[in-house]
């Protein structure tokens, strides 16, 4: 992805920053709260004490985390500023400025040290990256030998009547509650990024040839998503 392309796509996220909640919690069904609860419950069995949020958006899964995580330092880290405005504003609102810190940056060139953080979390970001592998790299470089990384995305259901019903969706309907919300490029995009992305056991293999230990892949709402845990070796 170019700087240009890179831009553009930062662009589309701060225009739907004032909808993008409504957004997630309608065309999810408000399954989007379970699934990151799910995410902090998963990580909550390692302990960590510092976590690094990635494309943290508004700060819901950060602050997700933070309840299941109650000993748990984050960093959420977002190229969007208008996400970030907002996840500043709700992290004040549930008073927690003093366990969640908002931070400007590229995933894939990250201003943080090597070994860092205990934990990464990600939910439905992991699609936006155009060069994977070089954010998967950058996020192995920054966890600590034994840490964790969580990630929740979307994907494909197996061919059946659930499946054919999910893509029917995905195809004809979710465009169409994209213009209703005012955001209509924003969930063409989704919808593309969601056809284009791995299959769960791709992506597993990708974070094998990262240096991860793949430890979970877990199928949430018949597969529509999809909880993935993996470790960076001792």
């Amino acid at each position: 992805m170019t700087e240009k392309q890179k831009n553009a796509v930062t662009g589309m996220f701060d225009r739907i920053a004032g909808i993008y909640d409504l957004g997630n919690h309608s065309l999810s069904l408000g399954q989007d709260f379970l699934w990151r609860k799910k995410l902090g419950r998963s990580l909550a069995q390692y302990h960590p004490r510092s976590v690094l949020d990635l494309a943290a958006g508004t700060g819901d899964l950060a602050i997700t985390i933070r309840r299941q995580n109650p000993d748990a330092e984050i960093v959420a880290l977002d190229l969007a500023r208008k996400m970030l405005v907002r996840a500043g504003e709700k992290i004040q609102r549930k008073s927690l400025p003093d366990f969640i810190f908002p931070a400007a940056g590229d995933i894939e060139q990250m201003p943080f040290p090597n070994q860092c953080f205990d934990a990464a979390a990600i939910a439905f970001g992991i699609r936006n990256l155009e060069q994977r592998a070089t954010g998967l790299a950058e996020i192995f470089r920054i966890l600590k030998p034994g840490g964790v990384f969580a990630i929740l995305e979307f994907s494909l259901p197996e061919p059946g009547i659930f499946g054919s019903l999910y893509r029917f969706y995905l195809g004809s309907l979710l465009p169409r509650l994209g213009r209703i919300l005012g955001g209509q490029s924003a969930y063409f995009y989704l919808r593309d990024t969601i056809r284009e992305f791995p299959s769960p056991a791709q992506f597993a293999e990708e974070l094998t040839q990262a240096g991860f230990l793949c430890q979970k892949i877990a199928p949430l709402s018949s597969g529509a998503v999809t909880l993935y845990l993996a470790l960076r070796p001792e």
